[in-house]
């Protein structure tokens, strides 16, 4: 199989693929990656049709744009974020205690970061939606409210995040250390 006609016939058969991107688009591409950072190779693509060329693919252009020297700092992470609302953002959550007579209990608390008290606090056996609103409404009496809720995020803004903001809940975690005591008696 490895006679030189076998070779002949395989590299034939192999040169199937993307044709190849021109010097001049190469050299196109590499000047609007230069002269426009920001831009993604969707965006280069998007701009090449417009002057009607006829754009590679974003993996062919991807492949021809520029390289940073140093790559990107990641932008801001939720330490940064918490330390610099700190005054204008609580915390809440909901957990479950079990009383001595192996009852559940649900304890709703919300913690108000900047001055690290606890702003409102409740119990109940059966929680429901309207309960934990109210609940909010106490909370937060004439309009009141937090610029920064972590804990209070919609669903689809839960899934968006990749991972709880560190140390969010440690202080309600501190302060629910000490209820499972008070709520036995």
């Amino acid at each position: 199989m490895n006679t030189p006609l076998a070779r002949f016939i395989w590299r034939r058969k192999s040169r199937s693929g993307r044709p190849a991107v021109p010097r001049k688009m190469q050299a196109l591409i590499r000047r609007l990656s230069r002269e426009n950072p920001l831009w993604g190779a969707e965006r280069i693509r998007e701009e090449l049709e417009k002057v009607k060329y006829e754009p590679p693919c974003e993996d062919s252009i991807r492949k021809y744009m520029v390289k940073p020297d140093k790559p990107r700092k990641p932008s801001g992470t939720w330490l940064p974020f918490l330390r610099n609302h700190l005054d204008v953002a609580w915390a809440m959550d909901l957990f479950t205690v079990t009383t001595l007579a192996f009852r559940t209990v649900y304890v709703f608390v919300i913690l108000e970061h900047g001055r690290r008290v606890v702003r409102h606090w409740a119990t109940t056996r059966n929680p429901t939606m309207q309960w934990v609103i109210q609940q909010l409404r106490y909370a937060m009496p004439y309009g009141e409210q937090p610029r920064f809720m972590p804990g209070a995020l919609a669903p689809d803004q839960r899934r968006a995040l990749a991972r709880p903001a560190p140390g969010q809940r440690r202080h309600l975690r501190r302060w629910s250390a000490g209820v499972p005591r008070e709520l036995r008696h």
